[in-house]
Protein backbone atom coordinates (compact mmCIF):
# COMPACT_ATOMS: atom_id res chain seq x y z
CA UNK A 1 0.00 0.00 0.00
CA UNK A 2 1.17 3.83 -0.72
CA UNK A 3 1.92 5.91 2.24
CA UNK A 4 0.08 8.96 0.70
CA UNK A 5 1.77 11.00 3.43
CA UNK A 6 4.79 10.17 2.34
CA UNK A 7 4.64 11.43 -1.01
CA UNK A 8 6.56 14.22 -2.43
CA UNK A 9 3.97 17.21 -4.95
CA UNK A 10 5.73 15.69 -7.79
CA UNK A 11 5.12 11.77 -6.46
CA UNK A 12 1.67 12.99 -5.51
CA UNK A 13 1.21 14.48 -9.58
CA UNK A 14 2.44 11.15 -10.88
CA UNK A 15 -0.08 8.95 -8.66
CA UNK A 16 -3.09 10.88 -9.26
CA UNK A 17 -2.70 10.58 -12.94
CA UNK A 18 -2.05 7.64 -12.91
CA UNK A 19 -5.17 6.60 -11.23
CA UNK A 20 -2.92 5.29 -8.38
CA UNK A 21 -5.41 7.39 -5.48
CA UNK A 22 -7.71 10.18 -5.48
CA UNK A 23 -7.71 13.44 -4.00
CA UNK A 24 -9.48 12.46 -1.11
CA UNK A 25 -7.69 9.78 -0.54
CA UNK A 26 -4.50 12.01 -0.15
CA UNK A 27 -6.88 14.69 2.44
CA UNK A 28 -7.56 11.42 4.77
CA UNK A 29 -4.28 9.90 4.92
CA UNK A 30 -3.25 13.30 6.48
CA UNK A 31 -6.27 13.71 8.40
CA UNK A 32 -5.69 10.34 9.99
CA UNK A 33 -1.70 12.12 10.71
CA UNK A 34 -4.10 14.78 12.32
CA UNK A 35 -6.33 13.33 14.46
CA UNK A 36 -3.26 10.64 15.68
CA UNK A 37 -1.12 13.61 17.09
CA UNK A 38 -3.67 16.00 18.08
CA UNK A 39 -1.47 16.08 21.44
CA UNK A 40 0.79 18.28 19.73
CA UNK A 41 -1.67 20.86 20.10
CA UNK A 42 -0.61 22.25 16.47
CA UNK A 43 -3.85 23.50 15.15
CA UNK A 44 -6.07 26.52 16.68
CA UNK A 45 -8.97 26.43 14.35
CA UNK A 46 -9.84 22.96 11.44
CA UNK A 47 -12.05 23.50 8.31
CA UNK A 48 -11.82 19.24 7.62
CA UNK A 49 -15.04 19.30 6.14
CA UNK A 50 -14.82 22.07 3.58
CA UNK A 51 -11.45 20.27 2.51
CA UNK A 52 -13.19 17.65 2.10
CA UNK A 53 -15.86 18.95 0.14
CA UNK A 54 -12.89 20.29 -2.32
CA UNK A 55 -11.21 17.37 -2.51
CA UNK A 56 -14.53 15.37 -4.00
CA UNK A 57 -14.68 18.47 -6.01
CA UNK A 58 -11.30 17.96 -7.52
CA UNK A 59 -11.79 13.86 -7.94
CA UNK A 60 -14.93 14.50 -10.27
CA UNK A 61 -13.46 18.10 -12.01
CA UNK A 62 -9.52 17.88 -12.06
CA UNK A 63 -8.16 21.19 -12.80
CA UNK A 64 -5.26 20.95 -14.97
CA UNK A 65 -1.42 22.69 -14.38
CA UNK A 66 -2.46 24.17 -11.02
CA UNK A 67 1.03 23.38 -9.21
CA UNK A 68 -0.68 22.37 -6.25
CA UNK A 69 -3.89 20.77 -6.53
CA UNK A 70 -5.41 18.28 -3.93
CA UNK A 71 -2.11 19.28 -1.64
CA UNK A 72 -2.96 19.75 2.07
CA UNK A 73 -1.39 22.70 3.17
CA UNK A 74 -1.73 23.70 6.79
CA UNK A 75 -1.96 28.08 7.36
CA UNK A 76 -0.50 29.73 10.00
CA UNK A 77 -2.98 31.72 12.13
CA UNK A 78 -1.37 35.08 11.07
CA UNK A 79 -2.48 35.11 7.46
CA UNK A 80 -5.95 35.81 6.89
CA UNK A 81 -8.18 33.25 5.29
CA UNK A 82 -11.75 34.40 4.15
CA UNK A 83 -14.24 33.46 6.74
CA UNK A 84 -11.95 31.33 8.77
CA UNK A 85 -11.28 32.34 12.26
CA UNK A 86 -8.25 34.33 12.64
CA UNK A 87 -6.51 34.79 16.57
CA UNK A 88 -2.49 35.51 16.05
CA UNK A 89 -2.85 32.94 19.35
CA UNK A 90 -4.09 35.81 20.76
CA UNK A 91 -7.26 36.16 23.13
CA UNK A 92 -7.49 39.90 21.78
CA UNK A 93 -8.26 38.27 18.26
CA UNK A 94 -9.87 35.07 19.85
CA UNK A 95 -13.43 35.22 17.81
CA UNK A 96 -11.92 37.35 14.80
CA UNK A 97 -13.06 36.14 11.33
CA UNK A 98 -11.33 37.01 8.64
CA UNK A 99 -13.55 39.59 6.54
CA UNK A 100 -10.84 39.09 3.30
CA UNK A 101 -8.19 36.90 1.80
CA UNK A 102 -4.52 37.42 2.66
CA UNK A 103 -2.29 37.74 -0.58
CA UNK A 104 -0.02 34.28 -0.37
CA UNK A 105 -3.15 32.58 0.77
CA UNK A 106 -5.23 33.47 -2.21
CA UNK A 107 -2.28 32.53 -4.80
CA UNK A 108 -1.81 29.13 -2.82
CA UNK A 109 -5.70 28.60 -3.41
CA UNK A 110 -5.42 29.67 -6.89
CA UNK A 111 -2.93 27.20 -7.14
CA UNK A 112 -4.86 24.28 -5.62
CA UNK A 113 -3.91 23.99 -2.50
CA UNK A 114 -6.46 23.45 0.16
CA UNK A 115 -6.17 24.74 3.65
CA UNK A 116 -7.68 21.84 6.41
CA UNK A 117 -6.23 23.74 9.30
CA UNK A 118 -4.50 26.78 10.91
CA UNK A 119 -1.53 25.95 12.94
CA UNK A 120 -0.75 27.48 16.60
CA UNK A 121 2.40 30.03 17.35
CA UNK A 122 3.59 32.35 19.64
CA UNK A 123 1.32 35.15 20.19
CA UNK A 124 1.80 37.76 17.56
CA UNK A 125 4.79 35.92 16.48
CA UNK A 126 6.68 36.72 19.18
CA UNK A 127 8.59 34.29 20.78
CA UNK A 128 11.42 31.47 19.86
CA UNK A 129 9.29 28.31 21.33
CA UNK A 130 5.94 27.82 20.79
CA UNK A 131 4.94 28.56 24.55
CA UNK A 132 3.45 32.13 24.81
CA UNK A 133 -0.17 30.72 22.82
CA UNK A 134 -2.98 31.80 24.54
CA UNK A 135 -4.14 28.76 23.30
CA UNK A 136 -1.27 26.54 25.15
CA UNK A 137 1.91 25.39 24.23
CA UNK A 138 2.87 23.02 21.19
CA UNK A 139 4.97 20.04 21.52
CA UNK A 140 7.81 19.01 19.48
CA UNK A 141 7.41 15.36 17.95
CA UNK A 142 10.39 14.55 18.51
CA UNK A 143 10.44 12.96 22.14
CA UNK A 144 13.73 11.15 23.56
CA UNK A 145 13.44 8.26 25.56
CA UNK A 146 13.64 10.60 28.81
CA UNK A 147 9.66 11.04 28.14
CA UNK A 148 10.39 15.10 28.40
CA UNK A 149 8.67 17.13 26.00
CA UNK A 150 10.02 19.52 24.07
CA UNK A 151 9.44 23.12 21.96
CA UNK A 152 8.97 22.89 18.52
CA UNK A 153 10.35 26.38 18.05
CA UNK A 154 8.90 29.71 17.12
CA UNK A 155 6.97 31.16 16.24
CA UNK A 156 5.77 29.33 13.83
CA UNK A 157 5.50 26.60 16.20
CA UNK A 158 2.61 24.81 15.00
CA UNK A 159 3.22 25.00 11.16
CA UNK A 160 6.77 23.33 11.58
CA UNK A 161 5.47 20.28 13.94
CA UNK A 162 2.77 19.96 11.66
CA UNK A 163 4.88 19.40 8.57
CA UNK A 164 7.42 17.24 10.65
CA UNK A 165 4.53 15.01 11.97
CA UNK A 166 2.84 14.35 8.59
CA UNK A 167 -0.17 16.08 9.02
CA UNK A 168 0.55 18.70 6.23
CA UNK A 169 2.53 18.29 3.35
CA UNK A 170 3.72 22.08 4.03
CA UNK A 171 3.19 25.04 5.93
CA UNK A 172 3.41 28.38 5.86
CA UNK A 173 4.95 30.60 8.07
CA UNK A 174 6.40 34.26 8.85
CA UNK A 175 9.69 35.20 10.00
CA UNK A 176 10.59 38.23 11.94
CA UNK A 177 14.13 37.30 13.31
CA UNK A 178 14.11 33.69 12.78
CA UNK A 179 10.57 32.26 13.27
CA UNK A 180 11.04 29.55 10.30
CA UNK A 181 14.51 28.91 10.37
CA UNK A 182 14.65 27.82 14.17
CA UNK A 183 11.44 25.70 14.28
CA UNK A 184 12.45 23.88 10.92
CA UNK A 185 16.19 23.20 12.60
CA UNK A 186 14.21 22.05 16.01
CA UNK A 187 11.83 19.43 14.30
CA UNK A 188 13.93 18.17 11.41
CA UNK A 189 12.83 20.07 8.06
CA UNK A 190 12.88 22.70 5.49
CA UNK A 191 11.89 26.30 6.01
CA UNK A 192 12.53 29.05 3.70
CA UNK A 193 12.41 32.83 4.62
CA UNK A 194 12.73 34.54 0.95
CA UNK A 195 13.98 38.10 0.78
CA UNK A 196 11.88 40.47 2.37
CA UNK A 197 8.88 41.87 -0.17
CA UNK A 198 9.25 38.62 -2.20
CA UNK A 199 5.66 37.31 -0.21
CA UNK A 200 3.67 39.83 0.57
CA UNK A 201 2.36 40.84 3.96
CA UNK A 202 -0.98 42.01 2.70
CA UNK A 203 -3.86 40.00 5.22
CA UNK A 204 -1.14 38.66 7.65
CA UNK A 205 -1.22 40.38 11.18
CA UNK A 206 2.09 42.59 11.75
CA UNK A 207 4.56 42.08 14.13
CA UNK A 208 7.36 43.98 12.68
CA UNK A 209 6.90 45.47 9.62
CA UNK A 210 10.18 46.26 8.65
CA UNK A 211 11.24 42.33 9.30
CA UNK A 212 8.17 40.47 8.69
CA UNK A 213 8.79 37.77 6.06
CA UNK A 214 6.02 35.21 5.17
CA UNK A 215 7.63 31.95 4.07
CA UNK A 216 7.35 27.71 4.26
CA UNK A 217 7.94 24.65 5.72
CA UNK A 218 8.26 20.64 3.82
CA UNK A 219 10.35 18.32 4.15
CA UNK A 220 12.38 18.62 1.49
CA UNK A 221 13.93 21.29 -0.47
CA UNK A 222 11.88 20.37 -3.37
CA UNK A 223 8.50 20.83 -2.11
CA UNK A 224 9.35 24.39 -0.79
CA UNK A 225 9.87 25.50 -3.52
CA UNK A 226 6.97 24.70 -5.64
CA UNK A 227 4.78 26.05 -2.34
CA UNK A 228 6.91 29.45 -2.64
CA UNK A 229 6.83 29.78 -5.88
CA UNK A 230 2.87 29.45 -5.79
CA UNK A 231 2.85 32.03 -2.53
CA UNK A 232 5.36 34.29 -3.85
CA UNK A 233 4.60 37.42 -6.46
CA UNK A 234 4.24 41.12 -6.83
CA UNK A 235 1.10 42.52 -4.78
CA UNK A 236 1.21 45.86 -6.24
CA UNK A 237 -1.84 47.30 -3.00
CA UNK A 238 1.35 46.36 -0.48
CA UNK A 239 3.48 49.10 -0.56
CA UNK A 240 6.65 47.33 0.52
CA UNK A 241 6.29 44.27 -2.16
CA UNK A 242 8.85 43.64 -4.43
CA UNK A 243 8.59 44.02 -7.78
CA UNK A 244 10.26 41.77 -9.56
CA UNK A 245 9.80 38.47 -11.18
CA UNK A 246 9.81 35.26 -8.91
CA UNK A 247 12.72 32.90 -9.66
CA UNK A 248 11.52 29.41 -11.29
CA UNK A 249 13.35 27.53 -8.10
CA UNK A 250 11.77 24.00 -8.65
CA UNK A 251 13.45 23.78 -12.38
CA UNK A 252 17.39 23.90 -10.33
CA UNK A 253 19.20 20.53 -9.85
CA UNK A 254 21.77 21.69 -7.44
CA UNK A 255 25.01 22.60 -9.20
CA UNK A 256 27.73 24.00 -7.28
CA UNK A 257 30.07 23.98 -9.69
CA UNK A 258 32.53 26.99 -9.19
CA UNK A 259 29.68 28.51 -6.03
CA UNK A 260 31.80 30.90 -4.25
CA UNK A 261 30.28 28.92 -0.68
CA UNK A 262 31.24 31.38 2.63
CA UNK A 263 31.53 29.32 5.88
CA UNK A 264 31.42 30.93 9.50
CA UNK A 265 34.04 28.95 10.56
CA UNK A 266 34.06 30.51 14.78
CA UNK A 267 30.44 29.56 14.76
CA UNK A 268 31.01 25.98 13.46
CA UNK A 269 33.64 25.29 15.80
CA UNK A 270 31.44 25.85 19.04
CA UNK A 271 28.62 23.38 17.97
CA UNK A 272 28.33 19.71 19.35
CA UNK A 273 30.81 16.91 18.11
CA UNK A 274 28.77 14.78 16.16
CA UNK A 275 27.52 18.17 14.43
CA UNK A 276 30.98 19.22 13.44
CA UNK A 277 31.75 15.74 11.79
CA UNK A 278 28.45 16.06 9.96
CA UNK A 279 29.83 19.88 8.77
CA UNK A 280 33.62 18.21 8.12
CA UNK A 281 31.87 15.56 6.25
CA UNK A 282 29.38 17.60 3.75
CA UNK A 283 32.27 20.09 3.54
CA UNK A 284 34.10 17.61 2.05
CA UNK A 285 31.57 16.65 -0.81
CA UNK A 286 31.15 19.80 -1.69
CA UNK A 287 34.61 20.83 -2.31
CA UNK A 288 34.53 17.57 -4.86
CA UNK A 289 31.43 19.08 -6.16
CA UNK A 290 33.45 21.92 -7.75
CA UNK A 291 32.43 24.54 -5.01
CA UNK A 292 34.85 27.05 -3.93
CA UNK A 293 34.62 26.51 0.47
CA UNK A 294 36.27 29.93 2.02
CA UNK A 295 36.14 31.25 5.65
CA UNK A 296 34.21 34.37 6.17
CA UNK A 297 33.37 37.17 9.05
CA UNK A 298 30.00 38.12 9.49
CA UNK A 299 28.70 41.55 11.53
CA UNK A 300 28.30 41.00 14.91
CA UNK A 301 25.46 38.52 15.94
CA UNK A 302 25.22 40.31 19.65
CA UNK A 303 24.97 43.45 17.69
CA UNK A 304 22.34 42.29 15.29
CA UNK A 305 20.75 40.84 18.28
CA UNK A 306 20.73 43.95 20.14
CA UNK A 307 19.71 46.52 16.87
CA UNK A 308 16.60 43.38 16.26
CA UNK A 309 14.91 43.69 20.27
CA UNK A 310 14.89 47.74 19.51
CA UNK A 311 13.73 47.71 16.23
CA UNK A 312 11.10 44.25 16.70
CA UNK A 313 9.67 45.47 19.76
CA UNK A 314 9.19 49.44 18.65
CA UNK A 315 7.21 47.94 15.45
CA UNK A 316 5.06 45.84 17.42
CA UNK A 317 4.24 48.56 19.54
CA UNK A 318 3.17 50.59 16.51
CA UNK A 319 1.23 47.72 14.93
CA UNK A 320 -0.65 46.54 18.33
CA UNK A 321 -1.37 50.11 19.23
CA UNK A 322 -4.80 50.00 16.95
CA UNK A 323 -6.29 46.74 19.23
CA UNK A 324 -7.80 49.20 22.15
CA UNK A 325 -10.94 48.04 22.11
CA UNK A 326 -12.63 51.05 20.14
CA UNK A 327 -11.62 50.56 16.84
CA UNK A 328 -9.93 46.49 16.41
CA UNK A 329 -9.95 43.72 18.43
CA UNK A 330 -11.78 42.11 21.40
CA UNK A 331 -13.60 44.79 23.27
CA UNK A 332 -14.05 44.71 27.06
CA UNK A 333 -16.71 46.61 29.11
CA UNK A 334 -16.03 49.71 30.77
CA UNK A 335 -17.69 53.41 31.02
CA UNK A 336 -14.96 55.59 29.70
CA UNK A 337 -12.09 54.72 27.36
CA UNK A 338 -9.39 54.36 29.29
CA UNK A 339 -11.90 51.67 31.14
CA UNK A 340 -12.30 50.09 27.99
CA UNK A 341 -8.66 50.25 26.70
CA UNK A 342 -7.03 48.93 30.40
CA UNK A 343 -9.16 45.99 30.26
CA UNK A 344 -9.01 45.19 26.41
CA UNK A 345 -5.23 45.18 26.70
CA UNK A 346 -5.01 43.19 29.69
CA UNK A 347 -6.14 40.60 27.80
CA UNK A 348 -2.25 40.04 26.08
CA UNK A 349 -0.13 37.18 27.24
CA UNK A 350 2.76 38.20 29.19
CA UNK A 351 5.53 38.61 26.51
CA UNK A 352 3.76 40.38 24.20
CA UNK A 353 2.63 43.09 26.85
CA UNK A 354 6.77 43.29 27.54
CA UNK A 355 7.56 44.03 24.22
CA UNK A 356 4.83 46.78 24.12
CA UNK A 357 6.36 48.01 27.18
CA UNK A 358 9.69 47.96 25.50
CA UNK A 359 8.78 49.33 21.90
CA UNK A 360 6.61 52.44 23.31
CA UNK A 361 10.14 53.31 25.86
CA UNK A 362 12.45 53.43 22.62
CA UNK A 363 10.05 55.26 20.38
CA UNK A 364 9.89 58.04 24.13
CA UNK A 365 10.98 61.16 22.63
CA UNK A 366 13.34 61.74 25.12
CA UNK A 367 15.10 57.83 24.42
CA UNK A 368 14.41 58.26 20.70
CA UNK A 369 17.77 58.70 19.61
CA UNK A 370 19.71 56.79 21.77
CA UNK A 371 17.56 53.82 20.99
CA UNK A 372 15.66 53.47 18.03
CA UNK A 373 17.47 56.45 15.87
CA UNK A 374 21.03 54.55 16.26
CA UNK A 375 19.34 51.40 16.00
CA UNK A 376 18.41 52.75 12.68
CA UNK A 377 21.92 53.39 11.55
CA UNK A 378 23.73 50.87 12.49
CA UNK A 379 21.05 48.42 10.53
CA UNK A 380 21.91 50.27 7.42
CA UNK A 381 25.77 50.20 8.58
CA UNK A 382 25.18 45.85 8.69
CA UNK A 383 23.01 46.15 5.30
CA UNK A 384 25.73 47.64 3.54
CA UNK A 385 28.23 45.13 4.75
CA UNK A 386 26.25 42.33 3.45
CA UNK A 387 25.88 43.52 0.79
CA UNK A 388 30.02 43.74 0.03
CA UNK A 389 30.24 40.67 1.37
CA UNK A 390 27.65 39.31 -1.24
CA UNK A 391 30.14 40.24 -4.54
CA UNK A 392 32.65 37.50 -2.92
CA UNK A 393 29.94 35.10 -1.90
CA UNK A 394 26.93 33.13 -3.85
CA UNK A 395 26.07 31.86 -0.26
CA UNK A 396 27.13 31.87 3.34
CA UNK A 397 27.01 28.95 5.60
CA UNK A 398 26.22 28.75 9.22
CA UNK A 399 24.39 26.96 12.12
CA UNK A 400 20.85 27.97 12.51
CA UNK A 401 20.34 27.25 16.01
CA UNK A 402 23.35 26.93 18.94
CA UNK A 403 21.23 24.20 20.26
CA UNK A 404 18.72 20.95 19.73
CA UNK A 405 15.17 21.45 20.87
CA UNK A 406 15.06 22.39 24.82
CA UNK A 407 12.54 21.20 27.55
CA UNK A 408 9.19 22.32 27.78
CA UNK A 409 9.08 23.53 31.71
CA UNK A 410 12.66 24.22 31.62
CA UNK A 411 13.77 27.79 33.42
CA UNK A 412 14.83 29.62 30.91
CA UNK A 413 15.33 33.90 31.21
CA UNK A 414 13.48 36.44 28.55
CA UNK A 415 17.01 37.15 27.99
CA UNK A 416 18.05 33.44 27.18
CA UNK A 417 15.07 33.17 25.25
CA UNK A 418 16.15 36.07 23.05
CA UNK A 419 19.71 34.63 22.20
CA UNK A 420 17.60 31.42 20.46
CA UNK A 421 17.37 33.62 17.30
CA UNK A 422 21.54 34.42 17.76
CA UNK A 423 22.10 33.33 14.37
CA UNK A 424 19.04 33.78 12.56
CA UNK A 425 18.25 37.98 12.81
CA UNK A 426 21.17 39.03 10.96
CA UNK A 427 19.31 37.65 7.60
CA UNK A 428 16.12 39.54 8.92
CA UNK A 429 18.32 42.71 9.76
CA UNK A 430 19.52 42.42 6.18
CA UNK A 431 16.47 41.00 3.99
CA UNK A 432 18.20 38.61 1.77
CA UNK A 433 16.49 35.34 1.46
CA UNK A 434 17.83 32.26 3.95
CA UNK A 435 16.69 28.72 4.78
CA UNK A 436 17.20 26.13 7.01
CA UNK A 437 17.92 22.59 5.87
CA UNK A 438 18.42 19.46 8.33
CA UNK A 439 22.16 18.46 9.01
CA UNK A 440 22.37 15.79 11.90
CA UNK A 441 20.66 14.20 14.36
CA UNK A 442 22.77 14.44 17.52
CA UNK A 443 22.89 12.75 20.62
CA UNK A 444 21.23 14.23 24.24
CA UNK A 445 21.85 13.52 27.82
CA UNK A 446 17.88 13.27 29.27
CA UNK A 447 16.80 16.50 30.76
CA UNK A 448 16.89 17.16 34.31
CA UNK A 449 13.61 19.28 34.44
CA UNK A 450 10.46 19.51 32.48
CA UNK A 451 7.47 18.60 31.68
CA UNK A 452 6.63 14.86 30.93
CA UNK A 453 5.02 13.25 28.42
CA UNK A 454 1.58 11.54 29.64
CA UNK A 455 -0.42 8.54 28.08
CA UNK A 456 -1.54 10.96 25.47
CA UNK A 457 1.69 11.03 24.02
CA UNK A 458 2.37 7.61 23.27
CA UNK A 459 1.46 7.83 19.60
CA UNK A 460 4.89 9.74 19.64
CA UNK A 461 7.75 6.95 18.91
CA UNK A 462 11.11 7.45 21.32
CA UNK A 463 13.99 8.75 19.66
CA UNK A 464 17.53 8.73 20.71
CA UNK A 465 18.66 11.85 18.98
CA UNK A 466 17.50 15.03 18.40
CA UNK A 467 17.94 17.32 14.82
CA UNK A 468 19.90 20.45 14.16
CA UNK A 469 20.14 22.15 10.87
CA UNK A 470 21.92 24.19 8.83
CA UNK A 471 21.37 27.83 7.83
CA UNK A 472 21.91 29.04 4.13
CA UNK A 473 22.43 32.98 3.65
CA UNK A 474 22.09 34.54 0.03
CA UNK A 475 22.17 38.31 -1.27
CA UNK A 476 18.48 40.37 -1.75
CA UNK A 477 16.85 38.50 -3.95
CA UNK A 478 19.00 36.00 -5.01
CA UNK A 479 17.01 32.92 -4.15
CA UNK A 480 18.51 30.66 -6.98
CA UNK A 481 21.99 30.20 -5.80
CA UNK A 482 20.53 29.64 -2.13
CA UNK A 483 18.33 26.91 -3.07
CA UNK A 484 21.19 25.33 -6.00
CA UNK A 485 23.46 24.89 -3.01
CA UNK A 486 20.12 23.78 -0.38
CA UNK A 487 19.47 20.70 -3.09
CA UNK A 488 23.08 19.78 -3.19
CA UNK A 489 23.27 20.01 0.77
CA UNK A 490 19.92 17.84 0.77
CA UNK A 491 21.50 15.07 -1.55
CA UNK A 492 24.82 14.28 0.35
CA UNK A 493 23.08 14.95 3.78
CA UNK A 494 20.53 12.43 2.61
CA UNK A 495 18.11 13.13 5.82
CA UNK A 496 15.45 10.40 6.25
CA UNK A 497 13.52 12.49 8.81
CA UNK A 498 11.85 11.98 12.29
CA UNK A 499 10.58 8.62 11.42
CA UNK A 500 13.67 7.17 10.85
CA UNK A 501 16.09 8.32 12.81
Amino acid sequence: MIMLTKLTIEEIRSGIARKEFTYSDLLGAYEQNYKKFRALNADISEYWESARQQAQDLDANPVQNRALNGIPIAIKDMFLVKGTRTTAASKIFENFVAPYESFTTGKLKENGAIFPYKTNLDEFAMGSSGLTSAFGPTINPWVLSDRVLRVPGGSSSGSAASVAAFMALGATGTDTGGSIRQPSAFCGIVGIKPTYGRCSRRGVVAFGSSLDHPGVFARNVQDACIILEAMAGYDALEATSLNAEVPKLAILAGNVKGKRIGIVESEFEIMPEEYKNSMKNLLENLRSEGAQLLPVQLPSFEDALKIYYIIAPAEAASNLARYDGIAYGARENGREYEEILHSTRHKFGQEVKRRILVGNFVLYAAEYDKFFGKALKLRAQIRQKMDELFENFDVILLPTTPSVAFPIGQQRTAIEMYREDIYTILANIYGGPAMNVPLCAISVEGAKEGQKADGNFDCLKSQTKLPMGLQIMAKREDEVNMIEVAKKIEKIVAWKGWENV
